[in-house]
């Protein structure tokens, strides 16, 4: 036999042996393709702030781990797949497709009282993971299946259920509750399971957990799980205060037929409140302190008349000196606000840099931070994904600070847990317009009750160390 006939018979063998499932071998990826961001396999580095929290879990794929499953589904394909993922391992899980195999899940399911499981549902395929095990089950195929599945799941109705982690929770828990057909109240109790989120874990950490679609939903459910375990806790507490809370409460309101009085809570100029509190430019503070119009004092500061050059151009040179006077990133990334700038912006460059000069000085400190530290925070410390150009970053932080306010708003007037919940909408103004909203529903007509409790809620969004405060109007009936 020749050399080159030796080496493509030993090529044939490394295939083979990589394409059989070896309960007892599971294959383990190198570290790096574990706690990993993008821009890392990339060719980047990964600058993220908590790039220093050790490596993820390694969940079934520890050395010595056992294998209690005695059905087992990880082919070469599916493992070439969870390779390309930057979190998901190459995950084993038992597959539900009759009845003795829902009756393990169901006692497995049983075991896990109070303790956090990963959940994912799509289409008609349920994945449940715990760190050592998964499930993944295949519903609406056969009535046992169904029958005992859905009886495991009543344990979520229970005080003792399992905590739920999702990867999509407007996608799964509303599927659950279809399965179980469970009414408002019970709906509601489902909804108190859920500890975390991987979409809104990765909006709040700046990580990039997840990027594409996943193998299957037992893969889903495993990696929201083990982001939720390594990240969740060191997470900033928007996550938890806020970003979870405003989701859930967005799944309730779809749920329940609402009826009640409408209100709404007005904010007047909220990006030029962040913009002010953040460069601390005297211009737009002073005139907020002395209840003027910030933009006509800018306008008067740079040599303009507001009432002929308009406020959406004065809005729109606010935002280019913020950004850092990158009219191109504008006309690609903005083009709204592009289409409002003046001509002759040399020229007006120089005269916002001699007299708004803390903007100006401002966006350079920023600029600085971010290229040293490779990292910026919204007002309530969210982390910005890291990778993002420069400019890109100044303008997330300033428009995803305005966010930060209003869904701490809207969290705090809803209150969904309580007893005689308010409903409140999703905003639908732009994060630039001079007066946004906040609508609701209140449960009865009575003013005196909610006018006061609104108006306090409202005013949440404002933390001690914002220079300017918000001055929320809510009006009631309309």
């Amino acid at each position: 036999m020749s050399a080159n006939q030796k080496r493509s018979r030993k090529r044939k063998n490394t295939r083979t042996k990589a394409g059989r499932s070896v309960p007892n071998s599971p294959p383990v990826l190198p570290r790096e393709a574990v706690d990993t961001d993008p821009a890392v396999a990339e060719g980047g580095t990964n600058g993220h702030p908590n790039a220093d929290d050790g490596p993820a879990p390694q969940g079934i794929d520890r050395p010595g781990a056992t294998q209690p499953i005695d059905r087992i589904r990880a082919g070469t394909a599916h493992t070439q797949q969870a390779e390309q993922q930057p979190f998901v391992r190459p995950y084993r899980y038992r597959t539900v497709t009759d009845a003795q195999d829902a009756l393990a899940f169901s006692e497995w399911f049983q075991s896990q009282g109070g303790v956090a499981v990963g959940v994912a549902v799509e289409e008609d395929i349920i994945g449940v993971a715990s760190e050592e095990e998964g499930w993944h089950i295949q519903y609406a195929k056969n009535e046992i299946v169904d029958d005992t599945v859905n009886r495991a799941f009543q344990l979520l109705l229970k005080e003792d259920a399992p905590f739920l982690v999702c990867g999509r929770s407007s996608v799964t828990i509303v599927n659950l509750a279809q399965m179980l057909d469970v009414d408002e109240s019970n709906f509601k109790k489902i909804l108190h399971q859920v500890k975390g989120d991987l979409h809104i874990l990765q909006e709040s950490t700046g990580r990039v957990i997840q990027k594409g679609t996943f193998p299957s939903p037992a893969d889903e459910a495993y990696t929201a799980l083990t982001a939720e375990l390594h990240w969740g806790n060191s997470a900033p507490p928007y996550y938890k205060q806020v970003a979870l809370p405003w989701l859930l409460q967005e799944i309730w309101a779809t749920a329940r037929k609402w009826e009640g009085t409408p209100f709404r809570v007005s904010y007047n100029d909220l990006f030029l409140r962040v913009l002010a509190h953040f460069t601390g430019e005297p211009v737009m503070v002073s005139a907020f302190i002395d209840e003027r119009d910030p933009l006509v004092a800018v306008a008067e500061a740079l040599g303009l008349d507001v009432v002929v050059t308009g406020e959406d151009q004065i809005i729109s040179i606010l935002f280019w000196a913020a950004t850092g006077f990158d009219a191109l990133y504008l006309s690609t990334d903005h083009p709204t606000i592009y289409a409002h700038l003046p001509e002759g912006l040399d020229e007006l460059k120089q005269v916002v840099e001699r007299h708004l000069a803390t903007i100006t000085l401002w966006a350079i400190q920023q600029r600085e931070e971010y290229t040293a530290k490779r990292r910026l925070q919204t007002l309530y410390g969210r982390w910005l994904m890291w990778g993002l150009p420069i400019n890109d970053a100044l303008a997330q932080r300033l428009l995803g600070s305005v966010q930060d306010i209003l869904d701490v708003a809207a969290v705090a007037v809803a209150s969904f847990w309580g007893e005689d919940p308010l409903l409140v909408y999703p905003v639908t103004e732009g994060l630039l317009d001079r007066t946004i909203r906040v609508r609701g529903l209140a449960p009865d007509n009575e003013r005196s009750k909610w006018m006061s409790l609104i108006t306090g809620a409202a005013t949440l969004g404002s933390p001690p160390p914002l220079d300017v405060p918000l001055n929320p109007a809510v009006i009631w009936g309309e």
